[in-house]
């Protein structure tokens, strides 16, 4: 049965965009190059891109939008892990599950195990939807006569993912920043961006992200 993507199923894409802004806020200005290299693998993978950044009176704006690439990316790993777990289930032997670009591939060599592995595979990809009612994430499975089972992205909800991205992190940059050691800062929206200005940037030191990588 079909079910919407709740926020467990966001959690890298939230650990993505908390990554990116303590990786702005923490490491260019206040850590060294060799403070940043012990830093967590999660860092440098940010679901945000800069825009733009400014000084202002000692502070810092900045200026971030979603990474739709690196949203569908890591929407993608997690159908492949679920496509894995569902086949594996089937006890179906394949080869070269990956996702790349904006779809998941794999082979079934076994003809007789094809229409179990795509029904599999299809129900595993149906579940992803924003909504109960709404459309899913992912296209139908396809089956090439080669026994390749494919699953595209629905570029139509490409939008949906960008807005649903934006209200997860304007609800919790405030926090992360507050736990980043910020007292003095604003978090707004301006279009398809959130601004982010820290007046006493320049006053925080921080050498590990601790519990901030947990908002």
């Amino acid at each position: 049965m079909s079910r919407p993507l709740r926020a467990r199923r966001f959690r890298r894409l939230i650990i993505d965009f908390a990554a990116v802004c303590t990786l702005v806020f923490a490491v260019p200005e206040f850590a060294s190059a060799e403070d940043a290299a012990r830093w967590p693998d999660w860092m440098p993978k940010g679901a945000l891109d800069q825009v733009n950044k400014g000084d202002d009176a000692g502070g810092t704006s900045l200026l971030l939008e979603p990474n739709t690439d690196t949203i569908v990316t890591n929407l993608g790993r997690d159908l492949r892990s679920a496509a894995r777990s569902a086949m594996g289930e089937k006890k179906i032997r394949y080869e070269g599950l990956r996702f790349e670009g904006r779809g998941l591939s794999v082979v079934v060599a076994d003809k007789d195990a094809r229409g179990p592995a795509l029904e599999a595979i299809g129900r595993a990809a149906a579940q992803w939807k924003l909504r109960p009612d709404g459309p899913a994430v992912w296209l139908p499975a396809e089956i090439a006569d080669d026994g390749r089972i494919s699953v595209r992205l629905n570029e139509a909800m490409l939008p949906e993912l960008r807005e649903m991205a934006l209200a997860f992190q304007l609800d919790r940059l405030p926090r992360l920043l507050k736990c980043l050691g910020h007292e003095r800062f604003s978090v707004s929206r301006e279009g398809e961006r959130i601004r982010v200005i820290v007046e006493d940037a320049t006053r925080i030191t921080i050498r590990r992200p601790g519990p901030c990588s947990e908002i």
